[in-house]
């Protein structure tokens, strides 16, 4: 059989013995033959004789005979109750034959006595727990003393010294100490002793064994904590110290681990708190085996949220009296000093928990903080280590450290009261880093953190450098593309956190520029991110400049400075090898400086302008690049309203001829119908004093574009491209361009009509052309049928439509 099948085959064996001496025994108390029940109960008690049960299995064992017991026991309690005295009840469960089931016996007979007061209840609970010394079989005499502690937990005179009640032979609280102490230290020898028995290869099976069983031992100390009359002082000096010289002499690390945690859980926080010396004194004297941190933790856990449930009760979160943090702080330092073989992320634990106290404890005095990190610091300089591994466990506790300060004040700016905070992060390697460098960027963007002074951008880019720029310790290996965008993107709506006070724009000024020299040194992968966001806020401040110019005489100077700087992003975007982008950003650039009216606006616009078609000549060379850079030139030159004639007429003939040089026909056709508006202006914009309203320049644009439809081979694009161009007609022809006339539109429809769509086999491209040639031909007859010759518009007669 199996072991466990074995356990089970000999716990029902004695299961079935145990349900049979007891049906005996009931029989013979029903019989009040006393003398016979005892001898059946010893018989059955003997079953607690074994030595083959596993602690599990004997624990159900156990608990069977003790319920069977009770039976016994309220016969012997009735008994007494009724006046019928049992004569030397003692002598009668001597006749057990072996000590153990004495021993049983003995102490279900004392608790009766007890309750009946026949013998004295001090003397009896003394003899009880002195007679116990006889079983010194691990097992078998924890189990013993259980049930002893079990039995009497409801008998402990607990009543204080000066009680009337606390007569001689009742005892008081300190009668029951005594007796749960005493208890308590042979069931933790008897415990530890299990460790040293048997074949050192069965070591891992008997510590499992003693984990099973720590809650016996730790039960005393629970009834300890019980006792309505233990206050503060006897806790002091009588409990604590009992407790603590049993625990430290036992030299056994479980137990005095175990141990140190029960006594953190099951007394009040008030006696902690008055005992911290004491308690933390014997924390430094367990063995060097002990999780000593793990102790230490729970017992500041334990403690800071105390001060958080007196802080929500209004009252101070821990008394005055007691320096809580510097208690504990110097004796963390002097734990470390005398365990100099304690890990270094256990050391590092004990000051996270130190840090979250000073938070729940202490939450305005940020200097405890960085006491704490001034202390990790210390602590790390005796490491001969020069970068902790952001995956070892000594880097996760840093890591867990770190973020702390981060999520509790929700602050860039408070971070930076913290000088020992970044020369801690600074011991991290590139891994770790990053990882708090991402942690601090999500908690100022959720939080909507603004970093208002150039010293604060400064310091706050310095602790995201490695988010910025390459790092010496970092591994260039290949990172996945959608991470390092994701993370610049971060590092992009960061700076637009970057916001001075609303009065002070010098100082925004600033904080850009210091931003762009640390950006700037991020390389090509990330500027590409950065820099444009730069180039924006620059553009806001320039027009908050320009809204507060009757305030700032030098405010012309100032905007030219700005405009200069944008110009330096967007050349170092292009010198990146980047097109597009900068692209866009020039157009941008000229629409800021055409929309703020000072002394050199045109001439920065015209730059960035320029700048533009440079680019897009030296460095755009796709086909459908090309294209859509062109239309976003030419409308954004549809929206300057600040050229003069000079400047504005190289630059809208610039484009109609880059539009005649695209590649493809249709680019060319619809490119040249985009350039036709920059001629002619539909809104109040005047060059000049003059409306720009070119219409010759207009039709050659149109008949250069309908040329260049005509000759597309395929007749669904030639057709599609007029009926575009016939839109383009009608619309310069209703804003009164007299160089087109209702002939040109004609001409274009008939030519659909007639010529191209015939050629068209039924498909959705001939539909869809057809649908579209109507809505402009619907228009038109609207147009015709509604217009009068008192209309400020051209006439439409003679537009053939049918």
């Amino acid at each position: 059989m199996s072991p466990l099948e074995d356990q089970d085959k000999l716990l029902d064996e004695a299961l079935s013995v145990v349900k049979v001496q007891a049906l005996q025994m009931k029989r013979c108390l029903d019989k009040r033959k006393l003398m016979d029940a005892l001898k059946h109960a010893s018989t059955m008690l003997g079953e607690l004789r074994t030595s083959l049960l596993s602690p599990k299995s004997y624990y159900e064992l156990y608990m069977a005979i003790c319920d069977e017991l009770q039976h016994l026991e309220m016969y012997l309690l009735d008994e007494f109750q009724n006046g019928r005295k049992v004569a030397d009840l003692y002598e009668l469960v001597q006749y057990a034959g072996n000590i153990i089931p004495r021993l049983y016996l003995l102490v279900t007979v004392g608790v009766v006595y007890i309750k009946t007061n026949e013998q004295s209840r001090r003397d009896i609970l003394r003899d009880l727990v002195e007679m116990c010394r006889g079983v010194q079989h691990p097992l078998r005499g924890l189990f013993l003393r259980n049930y002893l502690l079990q039995c009497t937990r409801n008998l402990l005179p607990d009543l204080t010294e000066d009680d009337p009640n606390a007569t001689e032979s009742y005892g008081n609280v300190r009668d029951a100490v005594d007796f749960i102490q005493l208890n308590f230290s042979e069931m933790n020898k008897l415990w530890v002793r299990m460790a040293y028995q048997g074949h050192s290869r069965d070591k891992d099976r008997r510590e499992r064994e003693r984990q099973e069983l720590r809650l016996l031992v730790g039960t005393n100390l629970v009834r300890l904590a019980q006792l309505d009359s233990v206050d503060v002082d006897l806790y002091k000096k009588i409990v604590l110290p009992g407790i603590l010289e049993q625990v430290v002499s036992c030299r056994d690390a479980l137990a005095q681990e175990y141990l140190m945690e029960c006594i953190i859980q099951v007394f009040p926080d008030e006696v902690h708190l008055d005992t911290l010396h004491t308690y933390l004194k014997a924390c430094a004297e367990l063995h060097s085996d002990v999780k000593v941190h793990v102790i230490l933790v729970a017992l500041v856990e334990r403690l800071a949220a105390y001060g958080q449930r007196q802080q929500a009760l209004g009252q101070p979160p821990i008394p005055p009296h007691i320096p809580l943090f510097d208690i504990f702080s110097d004796q963390i330092g002097n734990i470390a000093q005398a365990r100099p073989e304690m890990p270094s992320e256990n050391l590092v634990s004990l000051q996270v928990s130190l840090i979250s106290l000073a938070f729940r404890c202490y939450p305005d005095q940020i200097n405890l903080v960085d006491k704490v990190l001034e202390s990790t610091l210390v602590a790390l300089d005796k490491i001969s280590v020069e970068k902790v591994d952001f995956d070892s466990a000594l880097g996760k506790e840093l890591n867990r450290l770190l973020r702390m300060p981060v999520s509790h004040y929700n602050s860039l700016v408070t971070l930076l009261q913290l000088p020992h905070f970044g020369q801690v992060l600074q011991r991290l390697d590139y891994n770790g880093r990053k990882s708090i460098a991402l942690h601090l960027v999500n908690n100022a963007l959720d939080n909507e953190t603004y970093i208002t002074t150039q010293e604060h951008v400064d310091a706050v880019l310095n602790m995201l450098a490695p988010l910025i720029c390459d790092q010496s310790d970092q591994v260039l290996t290949g990172q996945d593309a959608e991470d390092f965008a994701e993370e610049q993107n971060l590092m992009a709506r960061m700076i637009h956190l970057l916001a001075a006070e609303e009065s002070d724009l010098d100082q925004q000024y600033r904080m850009l520029t210091s931003a762009r020299k640390q950006f700037g040194a991020g390389g090509s992968r990330r500027i590409q991110f950065t820099l444009p966001p730069l180039v924006y806020e620059a553009f806001k401040l320039a027009r908050r400049y320009f809204d507060v110019k009757q305030e700032d005489e030098l405010w012309e100077k100032k905007c030219e400075k700005i405009f200069t700087f944008c110009h330096q992003c967007i050349a170092a975007l292009v010198k990146a090898e980047l097109a597009e982008l900068p692209l866009r950003l020039f157009l941008q650039g000229a629409l800021a400086a055409s929309q703020i009216i000072f002394g050199s606006h045109e001439t920065l616009a015209y730059e960035f302008i320029s700048q533009a078609f440079t680019l897009y000549e030296e460095e755009i060379s796709d086909s459908k690049a090309q294209f859509a850079a062109l239309t976003l030139m030419a409308a954004t030159l549809e929206k300057l309203d600040c050229f003069s004639e000079e400047n504005s007429a190289p630059v809208r003939s610039k484009c109609a001829l880059l539009a005649s040089a695209l590649l493809r026909k249709p680019d060319q056709c619809r490119a040249l119908i985009l350039v036709s508006n920059l001629f002619w202006s539909s809104t109040t914009k005047e060059l000049e004093g003059k409306p720009m309203r070119d219409g010759k320049k207009v039709l050659d644009c149109l008949r250069k574009a309908g040329k260049v439809a005509t000759e597309c081979l395929d007749p669904g694009v030639q057709a599609q491209l007029i009926v575009e161009l016939v839109n383009a007609y009608v619309h310069f022809f209703h804003q009164g361009n007299q160089n087109i006339t209702v002939t040109h539109i004609n001409e274009l429809i008939s030519k659909v009509r007639q010529d191209l769509l015939p050629q068209l086999e039924n498909s959705d491209e001939k539909e869809l052309i057809e649908r579209h040639l109507g809505a402009s031909c619907e228009m038109l007859r609207h147009r015709r049928d509604n217009s009068s010759s008192t209309s400020d518009t051209p006439s439409y007669q003679g537009i053939i439509i049918d």
